[in-house]
């Protein structure tokens, strides 16, 4: 347990830094908010144990998720809302 959470942590400092580097500045502001997020729940962990605290992890990883659901483009299509609907001749 404690390699893969190091695993994790250390992953997830080298994806959030590589997307830093890369980011517009749209994006940036987000980059390092993720990036503080997560040094400063590694920083309380040195104090106290907040891995198990479910309130505390929730909203670390949700923090940490929003740069890589802002970093993908939408595909746009013909239609804003295809549907494989038939249409009903009046």
């Amino acid at each position: 347990m404690p390699a893969a959470y190091l695993w994790f942590i250390f992953e997830l400092y080298a994806s959030l830094l590589s997307m830093l580097k890369a980011a517009n500045e749209d994006t940036r502001w987000t980059v390092l908010s993720a990036l503080a997020a997560l040094t400063g729940f590694i920083v309380s962990g040195f104090f106290e144990y907040n891995f198990g605290d479910s309130e505390v992890l929730l909203l670390l990883l949700f923090i940490v998720s929003i740069p890589y659901g802002i970093g993908r483009p939408v595909p746009v299509e013909d239609h804003p809302c295809p549907t494989n609907l038939v249409p009903i001749p009046s």
